[in-house]
């Protein structure tokens, strides 16, 4: 039988120790990107993967350039003693149904799900109690069927060669040399030469130095290290000698590196807005069904290839674009980053750690537009100032805002982080509805289906954003013709008004300056008065 013991929820903004002598262990990754070394096994991790450390044995945290949170949750396991009327026998040793290391179910959503759950649940009573154990159960089950699965591939192995450029990835920052490699292989020194040509396409000599040097660029480009402090963390001696490999490969020093053009792959829509802000257009990104507004002109016009969201980009076709800077944000695979990162420096934003404003310095820095993003800002928050007074002045304020959208398949009420809750209640500091504040717990949406809203969800004025497919138009327009709709609307004091999904969908510099300006429109009037 298994006894959960705790679930903590831990911030680790540099290398974290995480070892338990007594408990075992399970990592749940909330967000961030980082690396996590398990028994000196190091492991990249990422947003919902799951990991397992057995009593005792050393787990520490590394984050990527910025902080990596996590679910620590501890428990134990027990079987019965021949005589039952003993004590029960802890069991510390679990490899036989869940090996240490990653636990690949291939649908990480699961795990945060029932990490989320489990935190959220306070024990006030037997029910609470009960459900807390069958939540953690139904989380164990996961990971036993996903050690099924990775057992299973370990016995497929993938080649020496391969299992070696692997190691090298992870070991880059160590003195690496051949004949230790070869017999790691298990291969003759000559032979593992000549096989690590074929499966890399090069030396083993210039593969480390390109896999040192691509470590080097992110963190010219992501970090305020000085060049000494980063020669040391990738294996070079000195930064004299960094500064003449890192000119050896690229052609150009560090410095001129950081403050060189490059070219730019977006594979998220918000951080090509805020490289729009930054007066940057990448050379190819991912876009919603409604582009990027006033900038679309100019993206086609400088050959910016937007590809929909929902499709991305093949392998071949970033390969062939040969970017010099990827950016994404932390939902990504360990895979696919590990991929990104052969080709060319990853920027990877940590979507849930910061506000917008974090993210749009993090891209800033990136591009070395840093100054140009304070500049933004600071203008941003005059704007935003005029706007609060204005609104104050025409007693908007004191008015309770919902901000509603409806989809075709689907519809939300939203608290934070998109559909404009950012502007209205954070940067304009106008009134929450107190039935969306009780369901805080639910997270930044709540969904809601078009029936349930009223009276529920009343509140002086309703923001009503409406997906552009004929499917969510239609239930939209259903909706307000329905007999709870119509009388809300006669009511004093009480309005509907419909805003521009494609300018309050956002969570970036771009789409808040949009809701700002349309919240100004909507509410600086004199009818507020």
């Amino acid at each position: 039988m298994e006894e959960m013991a705790s679930i903590s929820l831990r911030r680790c903004e540099s290398q974290t120790e995480l070892t338990d002598e007594r408990a075992h262990g399970l990592f749940v990754v909330i967000g961030g990107m980082g690396d996590l070394t398990i028994r000196h096994e190091k492991i990249p991790v990422s947003m919902g993967r799951c990991y397992y450390a057995a009593p005792g044995a050393k787990a520490t945290a590394f984050p990527h350039f910025n902080s990596l949170d996590l679910y620590h949750i501890r428990f134990d396991r027990w079987r019965k003693s021949e005589n039952d009327r003993r004590e029960p026998i802890r069991i510390a040793d679990l490899s036989e149904w869940l090996p240490e290391g990653e636990l690949n179910a291939g649908d990480e959503g699961r795990y945060l799900e029932l990490a989320n759950a489990l935190h959220g649940i306070v024990e006030r009573d037997e029910l609470a109690v009960r459900r807390r154990r069958l939540l953690f159960q139904e989380l164990l089950y996961e990971c036993v069927r996903a050690a099924v699965g990775r057992t299973a591939e370990q016995k497929d192995s993938q080649g020496a060669v391969r299992r070696t450029i692997r190691y090298i990835q992870e070991h880059y920052r160590e003195e690496l040399h051949r004949d230790e490699l070869a017999k790691r292989a298990n291969l003759s020194p000559e032979y593992f030469s000549q096989q690590f040509r074929a499966v890399s396409g090069s030396s083993l000599t210039d593969y480390l130095a390109g896999v040192r040097i691509g470590h080097v660029k992110e963190r010219l480009l992501f970090t305020d290290e000085r060049l000494a402090e980063i020669a040391k963390s990738v294996g070079y001696r000195d930064e004299y000698y960094l500064s003449r490999k890192f000119k050896n490969v690229t052609g150009m020093s560090p410095s001129a590196y950081v403050k060189s053009d490059k070219k730019i792959v977006s594979l998220n829509p918000h951080l090509t807005r805020h490289l729009l802000a930054l007066g940057i257009v990448p050379a190819a990104t991912l876009t919603f069904p409604w582009g990027f507004g006033d900038y679309q002109k100019r993206m086609d016009e400088q050959g910016c290839v937007c590809r929909s969201w929902d499709k991305g980009f093949s392998d071949e076709e970033l390969l062939r674009m040969e970017p010099e800077l990827l950016l994404c944000i932390d939902n990504v695979s360990p895979e696919r980053l590990s991929f990104y990162r052969v080709i060319c420096p990853t920027l990877v934003i940590p979507w849930y750690l910061s506000d917008w404003r974090g993210h749009f310095r993090e891209v800033a820095r990136a591009v070395d537009r840093r100054t140009e993003a304070g500049s933004w800002l600071q203008a941003f928050a005059a704007k935003a100032d005029a706007t609060r007074n204005a609104i104050r002045e025409a007693g908007g304020v004191e008015r309770t805002v919902l901000i509603y959208n409806v989809r075709s398949d689907a519809a939300f009420v939203y608290r934070n982080r998109a559909m404009g809750s950012q502007v209205i209640y954070d940067e304009l500091g106008m009134r929450m509805p107190a039935s969306v504040q009780a369901r805080s717990a639910q997270g930044n949406f709540i969904p809601v289906e078009p029936e349930e809203v009223l009276p529920a969800f009343s509140a002086d004025c309703i923001l009503l954003s409406v997906d552009r497919s004929p499917e969510a138009r239609q239930r939209a327009e259903c909706m307000l013709k329905s007999s709870e709709w119509a009388a809300y609307g006669s009511l004093p004091g009480k309005s509907v008004r419909e805003v521009d999904m494609a300018r309050w969908h956002g969570y970036d510099p771009l789409s808040i300056l949009w809701q700002l300006e349309d919240a100004s429109r909507l509410f600086a009037l004199r009818e507020y008065k």
